[in-house]
């Protein structure tokens, strides 16, 4: 017997649970090589990677590279069932770091006492402060940052926001937070949310509990509709998201699905976040095709 077909045949004694772990265990491998935040580069890199074979994918980044889009670059996040809530998160607080200089403080300052009346919902809906205050300072640190010097003295930058998106133990913090952020947001508006539930894997709808302890405050993953919409409101942040995909076919217009989560009626941002998916993943859309000259990585 051949050594191809000895590791089939164990492969085939296997049961479904633990070739989903191995599989699980080869894309969470594959995962760690990739960096949490990537540097900008333009779109045009990951249309050449599909040209080889997906037409469809090809055109419809191509509609994205052009009007109304017009996105030049991407910045893509590591595959980890977290793609969302990292490539939000750097999205937002790169928002503002770009807001002209009147507008940055009021909308950093904003954000800020949004942030700390979100910390009402987390208790009310029965999370422990224990749980979540220091993941809540982190991110708050963070955005502080962007008016304030550190014990550095230096205020945050393009370079060294990249940087703290390079640390686990930042960008975890984070994630976990606006997991129980959406979680409470979820939690506190059933009406909202309770007919849209479902299990990804099943598709068999689940209650509210069970949905938020099961997809959303679960670290590694994945965020759909509900989530999306919750954050995007729990923040007062406009996120939209380019689909990426088949539909249209190698043959169609290449017009791209772009579907607008608007975080509350009437409000208005100064940030909009536009992500780019596929399936199974998120990485951030950007009208810039690279990094700024005066950027620099030490």
């Amino acid at each position: 017997m051949s050594a191809v077909e000895s590791s089939l045949r164990e492969i085939g004694d296997l049961t479904d649970a633990e070739i989903f772990a191995l599989t699980q265990n080869i894309k969470d491998e594959e995962a760690s090589r990739n960096p949490l935040i990537s540097p900008l580069e333009p779109l045009s890199t990951l249309k050449t990677e599909y040209e080889a074979g997906a037409q469809a994918f090809v055109r419809k980044i191509e509609s994205l590279q052009q009007p109304p889009h017009s996105f030049a670059g991407i910045r893509r996040a590591r595959g980890d069932g977290n793609c969302f809530y990292t490539s939000t998160a750097f999205a937002w607080i790169s928002g503002m770091m770009n807001l002209t200089s009147e507008n940055r403080k009021s909308v950093v300052e904003s954000a800020l006492l949004d942030l700390e009346k979100s910390l009402n919902s987390l208790k009310a809906v029965g999370f422990e402060p224990i749980v979540y205050e220091d993941f809540y300072e982190v991110l708050t640190d963070l955005i502080r940052n962007i008016l304030y010097p550190v014990s550095t003295g230096t205020v945050l930058n393009p370079a060294s926001l990249l940087q703290q998106f390079q640390n686990a133990e930042t960008v975890n913090s984070i994630v976990i937070f606006l997991r129980l952020l959406i979680s409470s947001y979820i939690r506190l508006h059933p009406d909202d949310f309770e007919p849209f539930l479902f299990n990804p894997d099943t598709g068999d709808m689940v209650d509210i509990k069970r949905f938020c302890e099961g997809w959303v405050e679960a670290v590694g993953r994945e965020a759909d509709h509900p989530q999306i919409l919750a954050l995007s409101r729990a923040l007062k942040l406009p996120i939209h998201i380019a689909y990426l995909d088949r539909s249209g076919g190698d043959s169609g217009t290449g017009k791209v699905d772009l579907v607008e989560f608007d975080s509350v009626e009437g409000e208005t941002s100064p940030i909009l976040v536009t992500l780019l998916y596929r399936p199974g993943h998120y990485d951030i859309l950007d009208k810039k095709a690279e990094e700024p000259a005066e950027f620099l990585v030490s």
